[in-house]
């Protein structure tokens, strides 16, 4: 297992090692040193490699930081350079749902894990959210993809 001592010291050697910086901002990020993950995702976003998955590294981060207007800014151009890639859609919708961004959100988890997921996906963030309509709106809608009837799943 690589250490975050072992990250740092790599990335002190060569700053250029973007994958390593991307390595320590996740670890920073898991053990809640926002700033520091941050400083580090911040310095791999630009690098040319896997520039998505920076960017959907610093949104996420950014995302579990409650910072929902740059994950979005983050996370909407990662999709841009991997369009079909479902962890960051994924991703974006959570980031959207949680700024109150539903119906973006919504077509977000479409892309992510298709409609009747999608569907389930932001039923389950409104019920959180306490919009209990309109997330009965799209489970009922859900119901239509699924050959189970609507009352099976509140069981």
């Amino acid at each position: 297992m690589v250490r975050i001592a072992e990250l740092s010291t790599a990335v002190s050697l060569d700053p250029k090692l973007t994958e390593a910086h991307t390595l320590l901002g996740v670890a920073y990020d898991h053990k809640g040193l926002n700033d520091l993950a941050r400083q580090s995702l911040e310095k791999a976003k630009n690098a040319p490699d896997d520039q998505a998955i920076h960017l959907n590294n610093l949104g996420y981060s950014e995302y579990r930081d409650g910072d929902y207007k740059r994950a979005i800014k983050h996370l909407k151009q990662a999709t841009k350079l991997a369009p079909n890639d479902p962890t960051i859609w994924n991703n974006l919708g959570l980031a959207q749902s949680d700024a109150g961004k539903f119906d973006d959100a919504y077509k977000s988890f479409v892309h992510a894990v298709g409609e009747f997921n999608g569907r389930l996906n932001i039923a389950t963030r409104l019920e959180m959210s306490g919009s209990w309509d309109k997330a009965v709106k799209h489970l009922e809608k859900a119901a239509r993809y699924s050959q189970l009837p609507l009352w099976s799943w509140l069981g």
